[in-house]
């Protein structure tokens, strides 16, 4: 049984650092000295991939997501089971137009990795600390006044297509223009 979080300790739940760009880096820089960042940089990169919306450039983002996280060859390859390995490969293989939604199961798969094992680690850590109690001018100017950006679900296709939250540490794909 888990005891309740006094009050003064914020909740953070691991849709609320990737939304905040501030903890997401140093999610990432926790990740890195774990050395699992692979895993932030692929989720993020999926969330990239689903957001393009023409056909060609789809398999050429499909094809580097592949050859840089998915690939058995792969220096930064995440761990994901065969099954979903293989849809991923003969999907990519198969000649047909690829889907939006070619990496979700494994996206699902590596957010589910960084939410049990990662991130409860993170909320404990030094880089969780410091990221938290460090408030942007404009928090220390406007408060509460500021409007929160409710997370949107990590493996939905709704997200915004202008969101740029992902930058700068992200795979990029083909059409560098699209993601900066």
């Amino acid at each position: 049984m888990r005891r309740p979080r006094p009050a003064s300790i914020p909740s953070y739940t691991l849709a609320d650092v990737l939304d905040n760009k501030k903890l997401r880096m140093s999610f990432k820089n926790f990740l890195e000295s774990e050395f699992s960042s692979e895993n932030l940089e692929f989720w993020c990169s999926c969330e990239q991939y689903r957001k393009v919306k023409r056909t060609a450039q789809r398999g050429q983002d499909a094809e580097t997501i592949y050859q840089t996280f998915v690939s058995p060859m792969s220096e930064n390859q995440v761990n994901i089971d065969h099954v979903t390995r293989r849809q991923i490969t003969l999907a990519l293989t198969s000649g047909d137009p690829l889907p939006c939604n070619v990496f979700d199961n494994a996206q699902r798969y590596i957010y589910s990795i960084m939410e049990n094992d990662s991130f409860p680690r993170f909320i404990l850590s030094s880089y969780f600390k410091e990221a938290s109690k460090k408030k942007s001018s404009l928090e220390l100017l406007f408060g509460n006044l500021l409007p929160n950006k409710t997370p949107s679900p990590r493996t939905s296709s709704k997200n915004s297509e202008n969101d740029n939250s992902n930058n700068g540490y992200v795979l990029r794909l083909q059409n560098p223009t699209k993601y900066t």
